[in-house]
Protein backbone atom coordinates (compact mmCIF):
# COMPACT_ATOMS: atom_id res chain seq x y z
CA UNK A 1 0.00 0.00 0.00
CA UNK A 2 3.03 2.56 0.40
CA UNK A 3 4.25 1.75 -3.04
CA UNK A 4 1.03 2.63 -4.39
CA UNK A 5 0.68 5.64 -2.79
CA UNK A 6 4.17 6.90 -3.39
CA UNK A 7 3.80 6.02 -7.02
CA UNK A 8 0.57 7.93 -6.94
CA UNK A 9 1.69 10.81 -5.79
CA UNK A 10 5.01 10.64 -8.05
CA UNK A 11 2.23 10.56 -11.21
CA UNK A 12 0.37 13.92 -9.89
CA UNK A 13 3.51 15.64 -9.49
CA UNK A 14 4.93 14.71 -12.64
CA UNK A 15 1.26 16.01 -14.39
CA UNK A 16 1.94 19.22 -12.39
CA UNK A 17 4.82 19.58 -13.79
CA UNK A 18 4.08 18.99 -17.24
CA UNK A 19 0.82 21.35 -17.37
CA UNK A 20 1.42 23.97 -14.96
CA UNK A 21 3.26 27.36 -15.58
CA UNK A 22 5.86 28.47 -13.76
CA UNK A 23 5.62 30.78 -11.14
CA UNK A 24 8.24 33.61 -11.01
CA UNK A 25 8.31 35.60 -7.62
CA UNK A 26 9.76 39.34 -8.11
CA UNK A 27 11.81 41.91 -6.47
CA UNK A 28 9.38 44.10 -4.80
CA UNK A 29 12.15 47.10 -5.66
CA UNK A 30 11.90 46.07 -9.52
CA UNK A 31 7.77 46.39 -9.26
CA UNK A 32 8.21 49.58 -6.95
CA UNK A 33 10.96 50.63 -9.92
CA UNK A 34 8.54 49.97 -12.83
CA UNK A 35 5.86 51.82 -11.16
CA UNK A 36 7.93 54.97 -10.00
CA UNK A 37 8.87 55.53 -13.55
CA UNK A 38 5.44 55.45 -15.01
CA UNK A 39 4.98 58.07 -13.13
CA UNK A 40 8.03 59.92 -13.68
CA UNK A 41 7.13 59.62 -17.06
CA UNK A 42 3.53 61.11 -16.21
CA UNK A 43 5.21 64.32 -15.26
CA UNK A 44 7.79 64.50 -18.43
CA UNK A 45 5.47 63.68 -21.19
CA UNK A 46 5.08 66.83 -22.90
CA UNK A 47 8.96 66.63 -23.16
CA UNK A 48 9.86 64.52 -26.06
CA UNK A 49 13.53 63.28 -25.57
CA UNK A 50 13.07 62.62 -21.63
CA UNK A 51 9.56 60.98 -22.03
CA UNK A 52 10.82 58.54 -24.69
CA UNK A 53 14.10 57.78 -22.55
CA UNK A 54 11.82 57.10 -19.65
CA UNK A 55 9.26 54.77 -21.64
CA UNK A 56 12.65 52.48 -23.05
CA UNK A 57 13.05 51.97 -18.72
CA UNK A 58 9.85 51.28 -18.45
CA UNK A 59 9.64 49.00 -21.16
CA UNK A 60 12.83 47.02 -20.41
CA UNK A 61 11.20 46.61 -16.37
CA UNK A 62 7.88 45.90 -17.73
CA UNK A 63 9.69 42.59 -20.16
CA UNK A 64 11.96 41.70 -17.03
CA UNK A 65 8.66 41.44 -14.88
CA UNK A 66 6.94 39.86 -17.19
CA UNK A 67 4.44 42.70 -16.45
CA UNK A 68 1.53 42.59 -19.48
CA UNK A 69 -0.48 45.81 -17.92
CA UNK A 70 2.81 48.53 -17.74
CA UNK A 71 3.96 47.17 -21.00
CA UNK A 72 0.43 48.02 -22.50
CA UNK A 73 1.01 51.29 -20.94
CA UNK A 74 4.40 51.39 -22.54
CA UNK A 75 2.82 51.13 -26.54
CA UNK A 76 0.06 53.20 -25.46
CA UNK A 77 2.36 55.93 -24.48
CA UNK A 78 4.67 55.38 -27.25
CA UNK A 79 2.10 55.77 -29.90
CA UNK A 80 0.72 58.71 -27.97
CA UNK A 81 4.60 60.72 -28.61
CA UNK A 82 4.57 59.29 -31.82
CA UNK A 83 1.66 60.09 -32.80
CA UNK A 84 2.05 63.94 -31.59
CA UNK A 85 5.49 63.65 -33.54
CA UNK A 86 3.72 62.75 -36.71
CA UNK A 87 5.22 59.15 -36.75
CA UNK A 88 2.05 58.31 -37.72
CA UNK A 89 2.83 54.61 -38.31
CA UNK A 90 4.91 53.70 -35.62
CA UNK A 91 1.71 55.50 -33.95
CA UNK A 92 -0.36 53.38 -35.51
CA UNK A 93 2.01 49.73 -34.60
CA UNK A 94 2.24 50.80 -30.89
CA UNK A 95 -1.63 51.41 -30.58
CA UNK A 96 -2.08 47.86 -32.04
CA UNK A 97 -0.07 46.45 -29.60
CA UNK A 98 -1.40 48.03 -26.85
CA UNK A 99 -4.52 47.02 -28.27
CA UNK A 100 -3.57 43.56 -28.21
CA UNK A 101 -2.15 43.38 -24.74
CA UNK A 102 -5.05 44.90 -23.58
CA UNK A 103 -7.57 42.39 -24.86
CA UNK A 104 -5.39 39.92 -23.13
CA UNK A 105 -5.65 42.01 -20.47
CA UNK A 106 -9.61 41.68 -20.65
CA UNK A 107 -9.41 45.75 -20.15
CA UNK A 108 -12.49 47.30 -21.79
CA UNK A 109 -11.87 50.53 -21.14
CA UNK A 110 -8.42 50.48 -22.40
CA UNK A 111 -9.82 48.70 -25.25
CA UNK A 112 -12.08 51.78 -25.96
CA UNK A 113 -9.48 54.36 -25.44
CA UNK A 114 -7.17 52.83 -27.82
CA UNK A 115 -9.04 52.01 -30.56
CA UNK A 116 -10.68 55.48 -30.53
CA UNK A 117 -6.74 56.54 -30.64
CA UNK A 118 -6.52 54.33 -33.39
CA UNK A 119 -9.42 55.55 -35.46
CA UNK A 120 -8.14 59.57 -34.98
CA UNK A 121 -4.87 58.50 -36.48
CA UNK A 122 -6.45 56.62 -40.08
CA UNK A 123 -9.06 59.56 -39.86
CA UNK A 124 -5.43 61.56 -40.30
CA UNK A 125 -4.15 59.23 -42.98
CA UNK A 126 -7.65 59.45 -44.64
CA UNK A 127 -8.07 55.27 -44.06
CA UNK A 128 -11.76 56.28 -43.70
CA UNK A 129 -12.94 52.32 -43.29
CA UNK A 130 -9.95 51.79 -40.95
CA UNK A 131 -11.07 55.30 -38.92
CA UNK A 132 -15.17 54.01 -38.47
CA UNK A 133 -13.91 50.24 -37.61
CA UNK A 134 -12.18 51.58 -34.82
CA UNK A 135 -14.17 54.27 -33.81
CA UNK A 136 -17.29 52.09 -33.78
CA UNK A 137 -15.46 49.85 -31.98
CA UNK A 138 -15.00 52.27 -29.12
CA UNK A 139 -18.39 54.00 -29.42
CA UNK A 140 -19.91 50.13 -28.38
CA UNK A 141 -17.65 49.49 -25.91
CA UNK A 142 -18.40 52.76 -24.19
CA UNK A 143 -21.73 52.21 -24.28
CA UNK A 144 -21.87 48.47 -22.64
CA UNK A 145 -19.38 50.33 -20.25
CA UNK A 146 -22.01 53.34 -20.24
CA UNK A 147 -18.74 56.21 -20.03
CA UNK A 148 -20.82 59.05 -20.07
CA UNK A 149 -17.96 61.12 -19.80
CA UNK A 150 -16.54 59.68 -23.54
CA UNK A 151 -19.62 59.74 -25.55
CA UNK A 152 -19.26 63.07 -26.88
CA UNK A 153 -15.46 62.78 -28.09
CA UNK A 154 -16.28 59.52 -29.79
CA UNK A 155 -19.19 61.38 -31.89
CA UNK A 156 -16.95 63.93 -32.21
CA UNK A 157 -14.62 62.08 -34.14
CA UNK A 158 -16.97 60.03 -36.11
CA UNK A 159 -18.54 63.03 -37.59
CA UNK A 160 -15.60 64.76 -38.56
CA UNK A 161 -15.12 61.28 -40.51
CA UNK A 162 -18.54 61.61 -41.94
CA UNK A 163 -18.02 64.92 -43.08
CA UNK A 164 -14.37 64.09 -44.44
CA UNK A 165 -16.35 61.80 -46.80
CA UNK A 166 -19.35 64.08 -47.59
CA UNK A 167 -21.84 61.99 -45.80
CA UNK A 168 -23.24 64.92 -44.12
CA UNK A 169 -26.43 63.15 -42.98
CA UNK A 170 -24.31 60.41 -41.18
CA UNK A 171 -22.27 63.27 -40.03
CA UNK A 172 -25.22 65.16 -38.87
CA UNK A 173 -26.56 62.32 -36.38
CA UNK A 174 -23.11 61.94 -34.58
CA UNK A 175 -22.60 65.98 -34.06
CA UNK A 176 -25.93 65.59 -32.46
CA UNK A 177 -25.21 62.81 -30.69
CA UNK A 178 -21.92 65.03 -29.49
CA UNK A 179 -23.96 67.62 -28.78
CA UNK A 180 -26.51 65.75 -26.48
CA UNK A 181 -23.61 63.89 -24.62
CA UNK A 182 -22.25 67.13 -23.92
CA UNK A 183 -25.35 68.49 -22.51
CA UNK A 184 -25.68 65.23 -19.87
CA UNK A 185 -22.51 66.49 -18.70
CA UNK A 186 -22.82 70.00 -18.78
CA UNK A 187 -19.81 70.56 -20.38
CA UNK A 188 -19.26 74.12 -22.33
CA UNK A 189 -16.11 72.85 -23.85
CA UNK A 190 -18.35 70.18 -25.64
CA UNK A 191 -21.45 72.11 -26.22
CA UNK A 192 -19.13 74.76 -28.16
CA UNK A 193 -17.37 71.73 -30.13
CA UNK A 194 -20.54 70.95 -31.39
CA UNK A 195 -21.69 73.65 -32.55
CA UNK A 196 -18.27 74.70 -34.62
CA UNK A 197 -19.09 71.40 -35.80
CA UNK A 198 -22.36 71.89 -37.12
CA UNK A 199 -21.48 75.41 -38.20
CA UNK A 200 -18.42 73.47 -40.63
CA UNK A 201 -20.69 71.13 -41.88
CA UNK A 202 -23.12 73.56 -42.64
CA UNK A 203 -20.23 75.69 -44.53
CA UNK A 204 -19.41 72.60 -46.46
CA UNK A 205 -22.99 72.47 -47.84
CA UNK A 206 -23.12 76.12 -48.71
CA UNK A 207 -25.65 76.76 -46.09
CA UNK A 208 -23.99 79.91 -45.15
CA UNK A 209 -27.01 80.95 -43.01
CA UNK A 210 -27.15 78.04 -41.01
CA UNK A 211 -23.74 77.93 -40.50
CA UNK A 212 -23.26 81.30 -39.18
CA UNK A 213 -26.29 80.94 -36.17
CA UNK A 214 -23.90 77.77 -35.14
CA UNK A 215 -20.70 79.24 -35.10
CA UNK A 216 -22.78 82.06 -33.46
CA UNK A 217 -24.50 79.94 -30.75
CA UNK A 218 -20.72 77.99 -30.46
CA UNK A 219 -19.61 81.70 -29.28
CA UNK A 220 -21.92 82.14 -26.35
CA UNK A 221 -20.19 79.03 -24.50
CA UNK A 222 -16.61 80.53 -24.30
CA UNK A 223 -15.44 82.20 -21.37
CA UNK A 224 -12.62 85.49 -21.82
CA UNK A 225 -9.79 83.24 -21.09
CA UNK A 226 -9.94 81.24 -25.31
CA UNK A 227 -9.58 84.93 -27.15
CA UNK A 228 -8.13 82.85 -29.56
CA UNK A 229 -11.34 80.25 -30.08
CA UNK A 230 -13.19 83.33 -30.39
CA UNK A 231 -11.02 85.21 -32.94
CA UNK A 232 -11.36 81.75 -35.16
CA UNK A 233 -15.00 82.06 -34.83
CA UNK A 234 -15.20 85.61 -35.85
CA UNK A 235 -13.33 84.97 -38.91
CA UNK A 236 -15.54 81.67 -39.93
CA UNK A 237 -18.62 84.15 -39.83
CA UNK A 238 -16.64 86.76 -41.97
CA UNK A 239 -16.22 84.05 -43.94
CA UNK A 240 -19.55 82.76 -44.27
CA UNK A 241 -20.74 86.21 -45.00
CA UNK A 242 -18.58 86.57 -47.37
CA UNK A 243 -19.16 83.74 -49.03
CA UNK A 244 -23.59 84.77 -48.85
CA UNK A 245 -22.47 88.17 -50.50
CA UNK A 246 -22.88 90.57 -46.98
CA UNK A 247 -19.81 92.04 -47.53
CA UNK A 248 -20.36 94.91 -44.98
CA UNK A 249 -21.19 92.01 -42.23
CA UNK A 250 -18.11 90.03 -43.29
CA UNK A 251 -15.55 93.02 -42.91
CA UNK A 252 -16.97 93.80 -39.28
CA UNK A 253 -16.71 89.83 -37.94
CA UNK A 254 -13.41 89.83 -40.35
CA UNK A 255 -11.59 93.08 -38.15
CA UNK A 256 -12.64 91.90 -35.14
CA UNK A 257 -10.99 88.30 -35.24
CA UNK A 258 -8.31 90.44 -36.51
CA UNK A 259 -8.15 92.74 -33.34
CA UNK A 260 -8.68 89.50 -31.43
CA UNK A 261 -5.72 87.88 -32.91
CA UNK A 262 -3.51 91.33 -32.48
CA UNK A 263 -4.16 91.00 -29.09
CA UNK A 264 -3.13 87.76 -28.36
CA UNK A 265 0.99 86.98 -28.90
CA UNK A 266 2.65 84.66 -31.16
CA UNK A 267 -0.81 84.36 -33.15
CA UNK A 268 -1.22 83.36 -37.00
CA UNK A 269 -2.64 86.82 -38.24
CA UNK A 270 -1.83 85.70 -41.76
CA UNK A 271 -4.97 83.97 -42.43
CA UNK A 272 -6.90 86.90 -41.38
CA UNK A 273 -4.87 89.16 -43.66
CA UNK A 274 -5.88 87.14 -46.31
CA UNK A 275 -9.59 87.29 -45.33
CA UNK A 276 -9.65 90.68 -45.48
CA UNK A 277 -7.89 90.87 -48.58
CA UNK A 278 -10.15 88.80 -50.23
CA UNK A 279 -13.17 91.27 -48.76
CA UNK A 280 -11.22 93.90 -50.55
CA UNK A 281 -10.71 92.80 -53.78
CA UNK A 282 -14.71 92.13 -53.84
CA UNK A 283 -15.12 95.58 -52.57
CA UNK A 284 -13.23 96.66 -55.45
CA UNK A 285 -10.80 98.04 -52.72
CA UNK A 286 -7.80 97.07 -54.45
CA UNK A 287 -5.17 98.89 -52.50
CA UNK A 288 -6.35 97.64 -49.26
CA UNK A 289 -6.17 94.27 -50.59
CA UNK A 290 -2.16 94.91 -51.97
CA UNK A 291 -1.39 95.84 -48.35
CA UNK A 292 -3.47 92.94 -46.60
CA UNK A 293 -1.21 90.86 -48.85
CA UNK A 294 1.65 92.16 -48.77
CA UNK A 295 1.60 91.66 -45.02
CA UNK A 296 0.84 87.84 -44.94
CA UNK A 297 4.17 88.04 -46.89
CA UNK A 298 6.14 90.21 -44.92
CA UNK A 299 4.88 88.26 -42.09
CA UNK A 300 6.37 85.00 -43.53
CA UNK A 301 10.23 85.18 -43.68
CA UNK A 302 11.31 81.58 -42.14
CA UNK A 303 11.25 79.02 -44.76
CA UNK A 304 8.91 76.91 -42.70
CA UNK A 305 6.56 80.27 -42.93
CA UNK A 306 7.37 80.36 -46.38
CA UNK A 307 5.84 77.02 -47.26
CA UNK A 308 2.61 77.48 -45.37
CA UNK A 309 -0.48 77.71 -47.50
CA UNK A 310 -1.03 81.07 -46.51
CA UNK A 311 1.91 82.12 -48.52
CA UNK A 312 0.35 80.43 -51.37
CA UNK A 313 -2.96 82.07 -51.34
CA UNK A 314 -1.20 85.54 -51.13
CA UNK A 315 0.99 84.91 -53.86
CA UNK A 316 -1.67 83.53 -56.39
CA UNK A 317 -3.97 86.63 -54.74
CA UNK A 318 -1.28 89.07 -55.87
CA UNK A 319 -0.64 87.48 -59.42
CA UNK A 320 -4.41 87.92 -60.00
CA UNK A 321 -3.98 91.37 -58.95
CA UNK A 322 -1.21 92.23 -61.46
CA UNK A 323 -2.99 90.38 -64.60
CA UNK A 324 -6.34 92.02 -63.70
CA UNK A 325 -7.00 95.16 -66.28
CA UNK A 326 -9.04 96.99 -63.82
CA UNK A 327 -6.28 97.19 -61.14
CA UNK A 328 -4.18 98.19 -63.98
CA UNK A 329 -6.65 101.04 -65.07
CA UNK A 330 -7.06 102.20 -61.76
CA UNK A 331 -3.52 102.92 -61.21
CA UNK A 332 -2.29 100.60 -58.85
CA UNK A 333 1.37 98.98 -59.30
CA UNK A 334 1.39 95.91 -58.06
CA UNK A 335 5.63 95.03 -57.14
CA UNK A 336 5.62 91.46 -58.93
CA UNK A 337 9.45 91.41 -59.05
CA UNK A 338 9.28 91.78 -55.68
CA UNK A 339 6.90 88.61 -55.39
CA UNK A 340 8.92 87.16 -57.72
CA UNK A 341 12.33 86.85 -55.75
CA UNK A 342 9.79 85.10 -53.28
CA UNK A 343 8.17 82.94 -55.16
CA UNK A 344 11.44 81.74 -56.39
CA UNK A 345 12.82 81.01 -52.75
CA UNK A 346 9.55 78.84 -52.74
CA UNK A 347 10.47 76.99 -56.01
CA UNK A 348 14.19 76.01 -54.36
CA UNK A 349 12.37 74.85 -51.22
CA UNK A 350 10.54 72.66 -53.54
CA UNK A 351 7.51 73.02 -51.58
CA UNK A 352 5.20 70.68 -53.55
CA UNK A 353 8.12 68.06 -53.88
CA UNK A 354 8.13 67.91 -50.02
CA UNK A 355 4.96 67.52 -49.58
CA UNK A 356 4.47 64.73 -52.13
CA UNK A 357 7.22 62.82 -50.71
CA UNK A 358 5.97 63.50 -46.70
CA UNK A 359 2.26 62.74 -47.99
CA UNK A 360 4.11 59.56 -49.23
CA UNK A 361 5.83 58.74 -46.59
CA UNK A 362 3.37 58.80 -44.32
CA UNK A 363 1.40 56.67 -45.89
CA UNK A 364 3.94 54.37 -46.71
CA UNK A 365 4.80 54.89 -43.23
CA UNK A 366 1.38 53.97 -42.01
CA UNK A 367 1.56 50.81 -44.78
CA UNK A 368 4.78 49.40 -43.47
CA UNK A 369 3.38 49.47 -39.90
CA UNK A 370 0.14 47.40 -40.92
CA UNK A 371 2.91 45.23 -42.75
CA UNK A 372 4.55 44.64 -39.76
CA UNK A 373 1.87 44.07 -37.07
CA UNK A 374 1.01 41.30 -39.69
CA UNK A 375 3.90 39.33 -39.41
CA UNK A 376 4.17 40.11 -35.55
CA UNK A 377 0.50 38.59 -35.13
CA UNK A 378 1.40 35.52 -37.63
CA UNK A 379 4.31 35.23 -35.17
CA UNK A 380 1.79 35.31 -32.24
CA UNK A 381 -0.30 32.79 -34.23
CA UNK A 382 2.59 30.40 -35.09
CA UNK A 383 3.67 30.84 -30.99
CA UNK A 384 0.56 29.77 -29.65
CA UNK A 385 0.16 26.68 -32.17
CA UNK A 386 3.55 25.56 -30.75
CA UNK A 387 2.23 26.56 -27.09
CA UNK A 388 -0.91 24.43 -27.84
CA UNK A 389 1.08 21.49 -29.90
CA UNK A 390 3.23 21.39 -26.97
CA UNK A 391 0.35 21.89 -24.21
CA UNK A 392 -1.63 18.55 -26.21
CA UNK A 393 1.96 16.40 -26.06
CA UNK A 394 2.02 17.56 -22.33
CA UNK A 395 -1.70 16.28 -21.68
CA UNK A 396 -0.84 13.39 -23.63
CA UNK A 397 2.83 12.95 -21.12
CA UNK A 398 -0.10 13.09 -18.59
CA UNK A 399 -2.20 10.50 -19.62
CA UNK A 400 0.28 8.01 -20.45
CA UNK A 401 1.56 9.14 -16.77
CA UNK A 402 -1.42 7.56 -15.10
CA UNK A 403 -1.94 4.92 -17.41
CA UNK A 404 1.44 3.58 -16.47
CA UNK A 405 0.42 4.17 -12.98
CA UNK A 406 -3.00 2.41 -13.20
CA UNK A 407 -0.17 -0.34 -15.35
CA UNK A 408 1.86 -0.58 -12.23
CA UNK A 409 -1.01 -0.80 -9.69
CA UNK A 410 -2.39 -3.48 -11.64
CA UNK A 411 0.65 -5.25 -11.87
CA UNK A 412 0.90 -4.90 -7.96
CA UNK A 413 -2.27 -6.53 -7.55
CA UNK A 414 -2.22 -9.40 -9.74
CA UNK A 415 1.37 -10.52 -7.92
CA UNK A 416 -0.24 -9.77 -5.02
CA UNK A 417 -3.29 -11.88 -6.01
CA UNK A 418 -0.43 -14.43 -7.52
CA UNK A 419 1.66 -14.36 -4.18
CA UNK A 420 -1.45 -15.25 -2.41
CA UNK A 421 -2.88 -18.13 -4.66
CA UNK A 422 0.78 -19.89 -4.67
CA UNK A 423 0.52 -19.73 -0.60
CA UNK A 424 -2.95 -21.60 -0.76
CA UNK A 425 -1.93 -23.87 -3.04
CA UNK A 426 0.92 -24.54 -0.81
CA UNK A 427 -1.25 -24.93 2.24
CA UNK A 428 -3.34 -27.01 0.09
CA UNK A 429 -1.26 -29.70 -1.11
CA UNK A 430 0.12 -29.35 2.62
CA UNK A 431 -3.14 -30.10 3.81
CA UNK A 432 -3.58 -33.08 1.65
CA UNK A 433 -0.33 -34.54 2.42
CA UNK A 434 -1.40 -34.49 5.83
CA UNK A 435 -5.61 -35.69 5.36
CA UNK A 436 -3.49 -38.44 2.68
CA UNK A 437 -1.31 -39.40 5.96
CA UNK A 438 -4.16 -39.71 8.16
CA UNK A 439 -6.43 -41.81 5.82
CA UNK A 440 -3.27 -44.17 5.56
CA UNK A 441 -2.71 -44.29 9.25
CA UNK A 442 -6.42 -44.87 9.84
CA UNK A 443 -6.22 -47.64 7.26
CA UNK A 444 -3.38 -49.43 9.04
CA UNK A 445 -5.26 -48.93 12.50
CA UNK A 446 -8.38 -50.66 11.41
CA UNK A 447 -5.89 -53.32 9.60
CA UNK A 448 -4.75 -54.29 12.72
CA UNK A 449 -7.84 -54.59 14.72
CA UNK A 450 -9.29 -57.02 12.67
Amino acid sequence: MPRLITLAVCSMLFMAACTQEEIYTHDPAKLESLESTYQTYLNHYQEPRVAFDLLEKLKGLAIELGNKEYLAKYYDNYGYLNNMDNQLGEAIKSYKLALSLYNELSDSLKQAKIASNLGNVYRTVERNDEALLYLEKAEKIYIQLNYEQKFPLVYDNLSLVYMGLEQFDKAEQYVLKSLEAGTVLESTYWISNAYINYGEMYFRQQRFDEAIKSYEKALTYLDNEQQLEKAYLHGNIGECYMKAGDLNKAEKWLSEALQLKIALDGADKRPNFNYLGELAVLKADYKAALNYYDQVIALSTADGELLSKEVTKALDALQNLSANTTVSASGLVVPMRKYSIIKDKRIKLLEEQKKLIETRYIQEDVDKAELEIAQINESEKYKKDIARRDGQMQFWYGVMATLLVVLIVVVIVYSNKMRKLAKYKIKHAKSAAIIRELNSLSESIEGNSV
